[in-house]
């Protein structure tokens, strides 16, 4: 009897801790949720591109340590890199955290607990800015794709005119990233009233950071538009030197999503991801709705042998273009945690 009771009460404690298991915190909201649980490909049942819902939710943190005023430090468990935040108040507003990432955190120095957030799609919070996301926490081929290291996002500065669109809060945002090269993937050629897209600006709004501007053509059809100048892409992306790299163009969805479809697509994200990434763009303020055709499209260019998976038949269209297949080989080793 005392057996049996001994074995109840063990099975019982297991499912008492099972329930008080803390969930992963979540900072998708409830909307972005619905869509990233559901059909990958039925984006524009959940947003239309006509307003801003790209931004995520933030982590709340609070604490009963009583002060006149707080130092938050939220760190990556075992790492010494994170952020600080100076509040007058017991809780604050945490965004921008990596996915599927343990933390720990601190407040004026003394160790307050752990969490771990969710996985998925990394979105992110930079004021002033839409459609912004990590390519990164996504499975790949023998291991998942880095975070932090390559950031899509819109315009950081107006079309024709060059007035900075970017707040003040959103540079500070960009800052605590540690971007270090802004790559515009806007064109430079005059129109024909004679503006030029890219504003004519020769150097990032942010300080400190290095401006690359690499002008893709735009209308439709965008792979096909600009394979000639794949090549001069791939020896930017292959400089480890440039990394983290904030990449736009006007709404940061179609020359900056050809982009991150190549990079993923060869680090062997699956289809699944690819276009998730790509139609979450329908949850930025883009005026105007994107569809799976545009990856289906995609896939079918660059499948040149049916059996081989997707990330050889990519590898394999880029090198026919003139990609360096060593260029290709240095993104997979900068991008590819293993």
């Amino acid at each position: 009897m005392k057996k049996v009771l001994l074995t109840l009460l063990l099975f019982l404690t297991a499912i008492f801790m099972i329930g008080c298991k803390e969930k992963p915190k979540d900072f998708h909201t409830k909307i972005q949720n619905n869509y990233l649980s559901g059909d990958y490909k039925n984006a524009t049942l959940y947003a239309v591109g006509d307003s801003e819902l790209s931004i995520p939710s933030p982590i709340t943190l609070s604490w009963k340590t009583k002060a006149s005023s707080y130092t938050l430090e939220v760190k990556e468990l075992g790492k010494d890199n994170g952020l600080t935040i100076e509040v007058d108040s017991s809780s604050a507003d945490v965004y921008n955290l990596k996915a599927n990432t343990t933390y720990e955190w601190f407040v004026n120095g003394e160790k307050q607990g752990e969490f771990k957030t969710v996985s998925g799609l990394r979105n992110l919070y930079i004021d002033g800015l839409t459609n912004v996301r990590d390519i990164g926490g996504y499975n790949a081929t023998g291991g998942t794709v880095k975070q932090g290291l390559l950031i899509r996002s819109s315009k950081l500065t107006d079309d024709d005119t060059g007035e900075v669109l970017i707040t003040p809060k959103g540079i500070e945002q960009l800052k605590m990233l540690g971007i270090k090269t802004e790559l515009d993937l806007r064109d430079t050629n005059p129109d024909s009233d004679g503006n030029i897209e890219q504003g004519g600006i020769t150097a990032s709004c942010v300080d400190g950071v290095n401006y690359i501007s690499f002008p893709m053509q735009s209308g439709g059809n965008y792979l096909q538009l600009n394979r000639k100048i794949l090549p001069a892409l791939f020896k930017i992306l292959a400089n480890e030197n440039n990394y983290p790299i904030l990449f736009h163009c006007s709404i940061g969805t179609d020359r900056t999503g050809v982009v991150a479809f190549l990079v993923n697509a060869i680090l062997g994200v699956s289809e699944e991801d690819l276009y998730r990434d790509y139609l979450f763009s329908n949850f930025g303020y883009i005026h105007g709705m994107r569809h799976s055709k545009t990856i289906d499209d995609y896939i079918s260019k660059v499948t040149m042998e049916e059996g081989k998976s997707l990330s050889e038949n990519v590898e394999a269209y880029l090198i026919s273009l003139g990609v360096d297949e060593q260029d290709i080989i240095s993104v997979k080793n900068i991008m590819l945690e293993k």
